[in-house]
């Protein structure tokens, strides 16, 4: 998010506790502060019912959490209408289901995703909470184990206890999630067709992109690098990123051949560079632009799971 400033006591000293290394200080604040959980409303129920705003990443659903109004408006205009207030204790009690995560500042640098439990066992030093991206990674390697039979998954395993293994297998594990590969050029036609923008949207985030870069890269984890060669082309005097949905799509756009990385989009836009615009399938009849400061919004796509 450019420019992003903490915008109350409670995330300046999340800040702090972050920039010190200090995440039991970091999950204290998070446990003792309020928090701000952004709802839509529905027409399925009785007018002003409220459903919650979920998140899919890599097949798993998070629930999101701000710790002020200032870091969740920029994440869900145009996805929530409205919010409520609640404290961690609350949302604990009330947990909707066990198999949800917890989101908290998504899109912001002051995130983290956790089992809700966690947030306790942190806060009290139980517990060692990885990154953002240490723990997207997790949930994504967890999905691809839960894919594989028996004898795969114990060999699966061994190889992922070492580091090498769990950056190995980032691009793998992201790929597994996603089951039998769909035609997602065909998906994005049809709810085109259609003028279904739920549909387009939801295919555009089950789909393996192609991503050119500025080099090779033999190692779909190196996209969590801070070195990675961004392919950062010029759109409308603004930054941009261009992705396509199939091989066929891009290289009728771009003839002359670049090296190009495929992953997952997800996985992309948890790791998506701050002011950059997203050009999916650019100069193709399934092209589309979503602005920069929209970017972080698509992880919040919301799943329209019914308030308890």
């Amino acid at each position: 998010m450019t420019g992003w400033q903490p915008a109350n006591d409670s995330e300046r000293e999340m800040a702090r506790a972050l920039a010190a290394g200090d995440r039991a200080g970091f999950f204290r604040v998070v446990a003792d502060t309020a928090l701000y959980l952004p709802q839509s409303s529905t027409a399925r129920d009785e007018p002003g019912a409220q459903t919650f705003v979920t998140a899919d990443l890599f097949g798993q659903t998070f629930l999101p959490v701000f710790t002020s109004i200032e870091s969740m408006l920029p994440q869900v205009t145009g996805i929530a209408d409205a919010y409520t207030v609640t404290d961690y204790t609350e949302l604990r009690e009330k947990w909707p289901s066990p198999a949800w995560r917890l989101a908290v500042n998504p899109g912001t640098p002051l995130d983290a995703y956790v089992a809700v439990e966690t947030v306790e066992e942190a806060a009290a030093g139980r517990a060692t909470v990885p990154d953002a991206a240490e723990a997207l990674q997790g949930v994504a390697e967890e999905d691809a184990l839960a894919e594989m039979d028996a004898a795969d998954r114990i060999s699966a395993e061994r190889h992922l206890d070492t580091p090498e293994g769990l950056l190995a297998d980032f691009g793998a594990a992201t790929a597994a999630t996603a089951g039998p590969v769909p035609d997602t050029d065909a998906l994005l036609r049809a709810a085109g067709a259609r003028g279904d923008t739920d549909a387009f949207i939801e295919a555009l985030l089950d789909a393996m992109v192609h991503l050119p870069t500025t080099g090779p890269v033999d190692d779909p984890a190196r996209v969590l690098d801070a070195d990675f060669p961004w392919r950062v082309v010029d759109h409308d005097d603004e930054p941009a990123i261009e992705v396509f949905t199939s091989e066929r799509l891009m290289t009728g756009a771009r003839p002359a051949r670049v090296p190009y990385l495929t992953v997952t989009l997800v996985s992309l836009l948890t790791v998506w560079p701050e002011g950059h615009l997203l050009l999916v399938n650019p100069d193709t009849d399934l092209s589309v632009t979503v602005p920069a400061d929209q970017v972080p919004a698509l992880l919040l796509f919301p799943d329209q799971a019914p308030t308890s």
